[in-house]
């Protein structure tokens, strides 16, 4: 269950930088 919320997490997480990164261009 850990292993599989912080893969969520991290998928989150890379998911919101390249939003960000899409958003600034």
């Amino acid at each position: 269950m850990r292993i599989l919320s912080l893969g969520v997490v991290c998928a989150g997480i890379i998911t919101l930088s390249g939003f960000n990164v899409t958003a600034q261009e």
